[in-house]
């Protein structure tokens, strides 16, 4: 069982929103928005 709390930052957090909002993005593009 995992009890490992993972914690998520403001990066996670942009590519997060980012996927949301444009789920057709590819990694390259969220990573140069990042």
């Amino acid at each position: 069982m995992m009890s490992e709390v993972l914690k998520i930052d403001e990066i996670d957090k942009q590519i997060i929103n980012l996927i949301q909002d444009q789920p057709s993005l590819t990694h390259t593009q969220i990573a140069k928005k990042v």
